[in-house]
């Protein structure tokens, strides 16, 4: 491994260039934390709220209906 990967911060002498650990750091890291962080925020915020809809006796209609098309719908001779 170069020397310089090891450095935080773009540089390469003269050269504007993104470290390896600059790019791990900053580039992957940071923003994978940020997501989970505020994901887990939002998940919260969710979870604490009331349902805008209920599940009415029709939805319970469609999912026993579909049940027996379920395992058709891995043979479809069309599906990509």
């Amino acid at each position: 491994m170069n020397t310089t990967d090891t450095a935080f911060g773009p540089q390469l002498g003269q050269a504007f260039d993104f470290t390896l650990y600059f790019e791990q750091t900053i580039l992957s890291i940071l923003p994978s934390t940020l997501l989970l962080a505020v994901s887990a925020l939002r998940i919260g915020l969710l979870a604490r709220r009331k349902p805008g809809l209920r599940a009415g006796p029709l939805l319970w209609i469609k999912f026993v209906g579909r049940l027996p098309l379920s395992p058709l719908e891995g043979c479809h001779p069309h599906r990509i």
